[in-house]
């Protein structure tokens, strides 16, 4: 591709507000140091150095968005609990508005937690609970969407198999995205 070519299209990314929609998830990390066998079993103990969380799934493409220079509206669903809240704060950080976001007290926030050592993933511990949205929470979304929507140049779906999506929420929310001529 020619290079002027390519900085017009990253340019172009800082006159788009982006909606994206879908699975969302906060993605953990402990990073540390493995110098010695624990004595109760034969496994590894990782002497801690530092954490860091950053967005996952969904949020990781709207804050890729974000990167690029571009505005982004997240809609996802998390859960009313600590790893939610720390969610919130970290897209509030990085600029991503979330009026958009479904909170649910039913669900759990989906949190992949990865334990690293010596740039080896060593393991990953998930939270999640299987969601399905009801009618009255996909409702919810969908009024937020409507108020959303119209000032969104397009609108990018991220579906990581959660449980956000159903057929019916996605065919609406393309029928709304057509209704307002937004890319999809």
């Amino acid at each position: 591709m020619d290079i002027t070519k390519l900085k017009k299209a990253f340019q172009s990314f800082k006159k788009k507000k982006i909606l994206v929609i879908g699975d969302v998830m906060l993605d953990q990390y402990t990073f540390g140091v493995v110098e010695r066998i624990s004595p109760e079993a034969p496994i590894p103990v990782l002497k801690k150095i530092k954490e860091k969380a950053v967005p996952g799934g969904a949020s990781n493409v709207a804050n890729n968005l974000v990167a690029l220079g571009a505005k982004a509206v997240l809609c996802g669903s998390i859960g009313k609990d600590e790893q939610g809240k720390q969610f919130l704060a970290l897209l509030k950080e990085k600029g991503i508005d979330t009026k958009a976001m479904l909170i649910n007290p039913d669900q759990l926030t989906t949190t992949k937690h990865r334990i690293v050592s010596n740039n080896q993933q060593m393991i990953r511990l998930d939270q999640e609970s299987a969601i399905h949205l009801t009618t009255q929470q996909e409702r919810k979304v969908l009024k937020q969407l409507e108020k959303s929507i119209g000032s969104c140049d397009a609108v990018i779906f991220s579906d990581y198999a959660k449980g956000f999506f159903s057929k019916s929420l996605a065919k609406k929310i393309i029928t709304l995205a057509k209704k307002h001529k937004k890319q999809i």
